[in-house]
């Protein structure tokens, strides 16, 4: 059979409310049918048989057709996906059902990727991200480029296909890279574009031109908060951003900076993948440089710390407290040294690279002229307005060389050398101003060093006139050394003598000692021979391909209503940059309770600062619940319904059932409803079947099934007319995760759904498949109506759980039985007679 676009166009349909299920009825995606991209597609075998369910004619009709191709078309304002009947017609899908969204998120996020880059093939990295975040926004997991990766096949054939879409700079970058196209949130950054001729930018007009965007996305704040140049060489490009306290990035490869002429960290691309958190030799041995003299001192605030660091939540400088109060305060040697006595006790302080050299003023950020030009070898900043003329972007009379770079800094600053230094002949002054602990450069990242280290890598690459502009995060996990043995020869030696009779005494120490030292000298002397040298690579190498981050991701599973956490986790949030920002906070704080200057508390934590750190919290909050609150369905801890309200909604519900009837449970939580439901039914004459699902096993394991709720299929349960779901599902940021579990259940149709849920959560009146409320109680949960399980206070009492916010316990009825719930409620009192 082939697909044709001639058929009668009348004969196509729309289909709404839309899912996928193969011949056993579990949920599939479309893209596992062949797509059609000629009209003379064969399509006869398909290895299994796939079926389109939804409603059409505004809900009117139900739709259960099998299918046997799919294609899209890009050509209207929003991608269109349309499916090939086995009765030879299209049908044009509209909106998937809420719960089958999560099946086809990668898809819909990659076709949504290509109708973007048709109708803007010349876009750029950011503003690419941007769009894509913008639409996908009330997805709880962000759109990365993970998705596009899982669709790639598809994109190269849309390629071949599509003349817009060939002529795509980002689609070209991706297809030879994939794993270039990575730009989260905090990842992003487009610089201007650079010219072969060091740091010079193009003008603001084109500057402004590269980070046009379609749709403001508060996230990428963020990315301008972090230095996004080489200390080295103070050039962009791809760069490996220290996450330790001195926020600095370097060009890890000679590669990375062969534009600049820089010498880089010296790295090679394999161990550049092998890093996952790096820190800089500096960071890492707590020994930094003084920005004043260049002498390295310890900056272990533990043991007696030589340099301090500037509390500005975004420098990452370090003083000696003599050499920045003379700066601090030139003129007056003894207020400069009670100031040094201050900062030796632990007083924190701002560096003079946040006030103006010329007027000692600070930064406003709000006002274009009152940015600052920092320099990038010394603490000396000016403002715009304040910038000495020596100091420019070209050379002129008044300049003999270029000084001055705009675009390349976070926060709108100039990038500067001051006059002090001597500019040579590669654009920069001497690139001798770094120090690394131990000794020169190259024998400070031994690769045995940095294959021991776990490091992260953000490469950052400015965009090029020749169109490669994609930035990367790489992220993976290097395989362990092996570690050496060392026989304990101590208690080798006692053992040997107490054996022998011997009793061991403390006048042998020294003998012991002297065997342990001569033992040790002896193997440090063994030289392996070329045969064992290359045995124990193999055998690590061997290890190494054995196990891998996947392998061990692959091995834990996590619930379907988490999908891709691990992979779209925000690994940009670093230990250095959190403690810096909590420590600017703090001190900001104290500064507005001592003095009450706004002035000087901004310079120390800016507002940007604040709102960062808001993200953070929020990120973090909603990425870690699995693993802090246990793999239930919740994003803020396993909040559990007490015995006593469980019990007044059992006395209120058990009217409504019938005998015979199943009652499920669809996140059981300690098991208590369905326990209290089947005593309270005894009681009644009623007999009931129960079923209770949930990731963890209660204590009672009444009919329970340890189970994710979201892969149970509708063969598994009863028919809907003896069904009744409920209780207490997870809520989720937004409702997010309840409006899930909900739309799951109503693939059953049962009868009636008695919910707990915030008021947030999607009404069922509301639903594709209406259901009709009987009631509502907003009074019933407030106060003190949940607990925390296995928690509790100094007095070993459980420790209850209060709403800021009551959640709404509701019954939903499906309209076939609507009126028969109606009269009961009315019977049991539950509605008054004036009630609808």
């Amino acid at each position: 059979m082939a697909c044709s676009d001639d058929e009668v166009d009348d004969m196509a349909q729309f289909v709404d409310n839309f899912h996928f299920v193969d011949d056993r009825n579990a949920p599939i995606t479309f893209c596992n049918l062949p797509i059609c991209w000629t009209a003379d597609a064969n399509l006869e075998s398909l290895e299994k048989q796939i079926f389109l369910q939804g409603t059409a004619d505004g809900g009117l009709q139900s739709i259960y057709k099998p299918v046997i191709s799919w294609k899209f078309e890009l050509l209207d304002k929003e991608p269109r996906i349309l499916v090939f009947s086995k009765e030879k017609s299209w049908i044009k899908l509209l909106k998937p059902r809420k719960s089958y969204e999560p099946t086809i998120r990668t898809v819909l996020i990659t076709l949504s990727a290509l109708h973007y880059l048709k109708r803007n093939p010349d876009t750029l990295v950011k503003p690419f991200w941007d769009r894509l975040r913008k639409l996908f926004s009330l997805y709880e997991v962000k759109p990365s480029v993970d998705d596009l990766i899982d669709h790639i096949a598809l994109i190269n054939d849309a390629v071949k296909h599509d003349e817009t879409l060939s002529q795509s700079k980002f689609l070209q970058a991706f297809l030879q890279n994939p794993s270039m196209a990575e730009a989260s949130n905090e990842d992003v950054y487009t610089a201007p574009k650079a010219r072969k001729i060091k740091f010079i930018v193009d003008d603001d007009e084109e500057l402004d031109g590269a980070f046009d965007d379609e749709g403001e996305d508060g996230d990428d704040q963020e990315t301008d908060l972090f230095d996004s140049v080489c200390s080295i060489c103070d050039n962009g490009g791809e760069i490996l951003c220290c996450e330790g306290r001195c926020l600095r990035s370097f060009h890890a490869t000679v590669h990375d900076g062969v534009e600049s002429d820089c010498k880089s960290l010296g790295f090679s691309k394999d161990q550049v993948k092998a890093i996952q958190n790096f820190l800089c030799e500096n960071c890492k041995h707590k020994q930094h440089q003084c920005y004043v003299c260049g002498i390295l001192g310890s900056s272990d605030k533990e043991n007696q710390p030589e340099v301090f660091s500037c509390v500005s939540a975004l420098c990452g400088y370090f003083y000696h407290p003599e050499c920045v109060s003379k700066l601090l305060f030139p003129d007056n040697n003894a207020e400069a040294e009670e100031f040094k006595q201050k900062i030796f006790a632990g007083e924190s302080f701002t560096c003079p690279a946040h006030q103006c050299s010329v007027c000692n003023e600070r930064e406003n950020k709000d006002v274009h002229e009152l940015n600052f030009a920092v320099c990038r070898r010394c603490p000396k900043a000016y403002h715009r307005k304040c910038l000495p003329r020596r100091i420019a972007y070209e050379v002129s009379e008044d300049a003999e060389a270029v000084r001055a770079w705009n675009g390349l800094l976070p926060n709108n600053r100039i990038l500067i050398y001051c006059l002090k230094h001597q500019i040579e002949s590669y654009g920069t002054p001497k690139r001798n101003h770094i120090k690394f602990p131990h000794g020169e450069q190259s024998k400070i990242f031994e690769r045995q060093d940095l294959l021991s280290d776990k490091g992260k890598t953000l490469l950052k690459k400015r965009s090029a006139p020749s169109g490669h502009f994609i930035s990367e995060t790489t992220f993976s996990k290097k395989p362990k050394l092996a570690e050496k043995v060392c026989l304990p020869i101590k208690n080798s030696t006692t053992a040997l003598k107490r054996k022998m009779g011997k009793p061991y005494v403390a006048d042998e120490r020294k003998d012991i000692h002297d065997h342990k030292t001569e033992k040790l000298q002896s193997a440090a002397s063994l030289v392996l021979d070329s045969e064992t040298k290359d045995r124990i690579l193999t055998l690590r190498k061997r290890i190494s391909e054995t196990i891998t981050l996947k392998d061990v991701i692959r091995s834990h599973t996590i619930p379907s209503t988490y999908p891709n956490f691990l992979k779209n986790v925000d690994k940009s949030i670093s230990q250095g940059k959190v403690d810096r920002f909590v420590e600017a906070c703090r001190t900001a704080v104290h500064m507005l309770g001592k003095n009450g200057r706004v002035e000087e508390a901004r310079a120390v934590c800016q507002p940007n600062i604040l709102i960062a750190i808001s993200k953070w919290r929020n990120k973090l909050k909603v990425y870690l619940a699995p693993s802090l609150h246990g793999m239930r369905y919740t994003s803020f801890g396993r909040h559990f319904t007490k015995l006593d309200k469980l019990q007044e909604i059992v006395d209120k519900l058990h009217p409504y059932v019938q005998d015979g009837d199943m009652i499920v449970d669809f996140c059981c939580g300690a098991n208590d409803f369905s326990c209290l439901m089947k005593k309270k039914l005894e009681e009644t004459g009623k007999m009931c079947n129960f079923k209770n699902f949930d990731l963890l096993s209660p204590k009672n394991d009444f009919n329970f099934e340890r189970r994710d709720w979201m892969t149970v299929r509708r063969d598994e349960l009863p028919a809907g007319s003896k069904l009744i779901m409920g209780l207490n599902p997870p809520f989720g940021c937004k409702a997010h995760l309840a409006n899930m579990f909900i739309d799951k259940a109503l693939e059953f149709k049962p009868k009636l759904i008695i919910l707990i849920v915030p008021p947030e959560t999607e009404r069922l009146d509301k639903k594709r498949e209406a259901y009709d409320l009987i009631w509502e109680d907003d009074q019933k949960l407030s106060g003190r109506a949940f607990y925390l399980p296995g928690s509790v206070d100094v007095d070993e009492n459980q420790i209850e759980q209060w709403n800021i916010r009551t959640p709404l316990l509701y019954l939903w009825s499906h309209p076939e039985w609507t009126r028969k719930h109606k009269n009961i409620a009315y019977e049991e009192h539950h509605l008054s007679p004036e009630m609808p």
